[in-house]
């Protein structure tokens, strides 16, 4: 939840800073994270699931950065070669190439996060993740208290504190990738099945409409505009989201004792949540207006 916030504070920053160049950042960023499954392909998930009951958890973790490192080069050189032809005013080759290594090390710390997760480390993994988040979010305020609105210099920080982020937790959890036996066979790829439809769905919820902005419009200010907006949704989606995960077992147990009340519940919770998406919206509406009336947001 806190490091969502920072990355939604990042967002409007830089925003705010770069104005109608955010367009093109965020074109590439959400390209990436869109297609980032061709490489990922459900491993993280599959391997929480496989290391939490193997007696060798460092060596799946080395098989994994295995198959994501020669999947992940194989992939950011498509894209690189790609989409630069698909929209040439978006996808700016020395921004897009910044935005793949960056892309390309995040998924590669996510391996670091399950690893710590499944040895039962989730302060350190937690530290590890509000830490990159925390630096992203310092970079910006720096560039904006100078006023210096250089995208490609922006991006780079931000790359190199990824890389970083990887290398700590790569040097923290120590995962086997010499010793690393091969991840194959049939078996291996049936289970990754499932957890890869879910990166997909999950991607393509979150991250196809901007994409199609991208592709039919064209638009930097456009694009950057919506990205600010879908990452402030975004943040509102989850805290219902949270409450809902609170709520559901209440009704559950209400539900199961057949209470008179559970209907009476569920009309409470519904109106509950009608009622605080109403006022969120509102407040932001007020705030916007007041503090930018020409804006497009």
């Amino acid at each position: 939840g806190l490091a969502q916030l920072l990355m939604v504070a990042y967002t409007f920053l830089a925003a705010r800073l770069l104005q109608d160049t955010y367009g093109v950042m965020a074109a590439c960023y959400s390209a990436t994270a869109l297609s980032s499954f061709l490489f990922n392909w459900g491993l993280d998930a599959w391997l929480l699931k496989s290391a939490s009951i193997s007696s060798t958890p460092l060596k799946l973790a080395g098989g994994v950065l295995r198959i994501k490192f020669l999947t992940g080069l194989v992939w950011g050189t498509g894209l690189l070669l790609f989409l630069p032809t698909l929209r040439p005013e978006l996808f700016l080759p020395a921004v897009l190439s910044i935005v793949l290594v960056d892309t390309f090390f995040d998924s590669l710390t996510n391996v670091n996060y399950v690893t710590l997760t499944v040895l039962n480390r989730i302060p350190a993994a937690s530290a590890l993740l509000l830490t990159n988040r925390i630096l992203r979010l310092a970079s910006v305020i720096v560039f904006s208290y100078f006023i210096v609105d250089n995208l490609v210099l922006l991006v780079m920080i931000r790359m190199v504190v990824t890389i970083l982020t990887f290398l700590i937790g790569f040097l923290t959890t120590k995962p086997n990738v010499n010793e690393a036996f091969a991840l194959a066979g049939g078996n291996f790829a049936r289970e990754r099945a499932a957890f890869a439809l879910s990166d997909i769905l999950s991607l393509g919820y979150s991250q196809i409409d901007l994409n199609l902005v991208s592709a039919f419009t064209g638009d930097k200010t456009l694009v950057g505009n919506y990205s600010v907006v879908l990452s402030l949704v975004n943040a509102v989606s989850a805290v219902f989201v949270s409450i809902s995960n609170v709520l559901l077992p209440v009704l559950a147990r209400i539900y199961l004792i057949r209470s008179k009340n559970f209907y009476r519940a569920i009309l409470l919770t519904i109106g509950s949540f009608v009622t605080l998406g109403g006022l969120l919206w509102i407040g932001f509406e007020f705030w916007e207006r007041r503090n930018n009336p020409d804006t497009t947001w």
